[in-house]
Order: structure tokens, then C-alpha cells, then sequence
């Protein structure tokens, strides 16, 4: 019979072949980041009073809710998918927040779909206090409650019991800012509170979590100088489990922090005139640091 001979392709022409499969994948998987990246609105909010937006979240429904002052007074507006407003609320209690000031606002969306706020008074309560204040989903107030004099919140999240975790600074007997650590019940009655350190530095706690893995609560901010960012860690109790600072160049303040799907902890801050990003452990062990010569000082992510 006939032999029949088999030729197998040569393995450069397999290889050019994978390789324009990978192009092909690369390319197309390209064009849709870069259409996904393109500009679905352009909104400017408000008025001729003096704004200031603190804080923009992504709400369930696929619409947006942003945090702000307006006059000197906290505002929150919900808009849709495409930025338009849906209803927008202004509280009457005035905040002791400035473009100058160190002091912030912040909020999460609850499990009722409604909101929970944080900031610091000014006039309409006495001067300084620390406030949470509670919304339904359309911006109605539930409840507001003021804690002592010396407490400045500047995060506040909804945890996975019902309650409210807020970190913040308070202001030491010496004068100076020590961080504070608080959990409250659903009508935000405190549960625990706590504060770290009580030298001569300063230090503040600017952003909090509660962690997936074991429920407990991560808070960061800044440390005892100008190389260093504070990164502590609380049980569900309130007992401090860790306390690092984590030193790195000219880093200043961590101001925002988030569990990434790895479990790991991801940080941003400013670093002088520059933004940063730093991964670590749960235990605030960093696996690497980055630092970029772009974006505004003390950026989300």
C-alpha cells in the first residue's frame, strides 16, 4: 500500500499563529477598557454659596451619592446613572469644615438603603462635636446623635451587625490629637469607644473597615511623624490587636483604606505633594509601596 506521509506545521508558524490569537485577545480586551473609560456625563452641582464636595459614592441601583457642604452646612444630593438629580436634602446642623481645615465628612449606604454621615459641628451645636446622623433612602433624618466635645470624626462605616464604626481624632489633655476608635448600635448609642497613644505626637485615624475574614475593624491615618502612617487593628470587642507605623519616605497621612478580594489591606494617602499606595497584611506588614508623581494629594481609589 501507499505510504502517506505526515508534515507537522514548523514551530515558528504554531508560534506566530498563538501569537496573533494573543494580539488579537490583547487588542480587543484594550478596546474595551477604553470604551468603558469613556465619559458618560459631566455634571456641575449647586450654587453661588460656598460648596465643598467631601465624598462620592456608588449606591445600589446603579446611581451615585455625593457628600458635601453648602453654606457652611452638610448637604447630600442622589443623582442616577447619567447625573441627573434625583433629590437633594441640606441638614441644619452647620459643620466646622473649610478648604483649610483638617476636619472631614464621610458617609456609607446602610442595609436599609439609607445613609450614615459623620462630621463635626460648628455653631448650631456646640463647637466641635463630634456627629453621626442617620437618613433614610431618600435623605430623611432619622436620628442624630452628638458626642463630647473633644471628638472629631472623620469615617464612618455601616458593619456587618447593624451598628456604625467611626474613627477619628479626639484632642488629649496636652493638647494634642490622639486617634479614637468608635462602634455603635443601630440609633447610634456607643458600644465601645477607644484611643491610642498619649504622647506628646500627634495622631489621627482617617478612614476605618471591618474586615471580611474575622469581623474585626482595621482604622488608618497618620502617625507620630512626618515618615510614618498609622495602621491599627481592633477585635470585635474593641481590643487593640495591633498597632504599626508604617515608615516609608515623605508619606504623611493614610487617608483611605479597603480589604482587596485577596484578602490583603490597600491604603492610599498623600506623601507631600504626591499620592501613595501601599499593600499589606492584615497585620499592617507591607508587601509593597508605591509612589506617583500624578493626581491630587490625598486621592480616593
Amino acid at each position: 500500500g501507499r505510504v502517506r506521509a505526515c508534515f507537522a506545521p514548523p514551530v515558528f508558524v504554531l508560534y506566530i499563529c498563538v501569537m496573533k490569537n494573543v494580539f488579537l485577545f490583547v487588542f480587543i480586551f484594550c478596546a474595551s477598557l477604553f470604551l468603558q473609560a469613556q465619559i458618560t456625563f459631566q455634571k456641575t452641582f449647586g450654587t453661588s454659596a460656598n460648596e465643598i464636595t467631601q465624598k462620592l459614592i456608588q449606591t445600589s441601583g446603579n446611581g451615585y451619592c455625593i457628600l458635601g457642604t453648602r453654606g457652611g452646612f452638610i448637604s447630600l444630593n442622589k443623582i442616577d446613572s447619567l447625573g441627573n438629580i434625583l433629590w437633594a436634602k441640606q441638614y441644619s446642623i452647620r459643620c466646622n469644615i473649610t478648604q483649610e481645615s483638617n476636619h472631614f465628612a464621610s458617609f456609607d449606604q446602610t442595609k436599609d438603603k439609607g445613609y450614615i454621615i459623620c462630621s463635626v459641628s460648628d455653631s448650631t451645636f456646640p463647637k466641635n462635636y463630634g456627629y453621626l446622623l442617620k437618613t433614610d433612602s431618600v435623605g430623611n433624618v432619622l436620628w442624630c446623635n452628638t458626642y463630647d466635645s473633644i471628638t472629631v470624626f472623620n469615617s464612618v462605616k455601616g458593619t456587618f451587625d447593624g451598628g456604625y464604626i467611626a474613627a477619628g481624632q479626639r484632642i488629649s489633655n496636652a493638647g494634642n490629637l490622639i486617634p479614637i476608635i468608635q462602634k455603635t448600635n443601630s440609633l447610634g448609642q456607643v458600644q465601645w469607644a477607644r484611643t491610642l497613644y498619649t504622647s506628646e505626637y500627634n495622631y489621627s485615624g482617617y478612614d476605618v473597615i471591618q474586615l471580611k475574614s474575622d469581623s474585626s475593624y482595621v482604622m488608618v491615618g497618620f502617625g507620630p511623624a512626618t515618615s510614618s502612617l498609622l495602621y491599627t487593628r481592633f477585635n470585635r470587642l474593641g481590643t487593640n490587636t495591633c498597632a504599626v507605623a508604617i515608615e516609608y519616605g515623605y508619606c504623611d497621612d493614610a487617608l483611605h483604606v479597603k480589604e482587596n478580594p485577596f484578602g490583603k489591606i490597600d491604603i492610599s494617602g498623600s506623601w507631600g505633594s504626591t499620592f501613595g499606595l501601599i499593600e499589606t497584611d492584615p497585620s499592617g506588614n507591607a508587601y509593597w509601596v508605591k509612589e506617583f508623581n500624578v493626581g491630587p494629594q490625598g486621592s480616593d481609589f
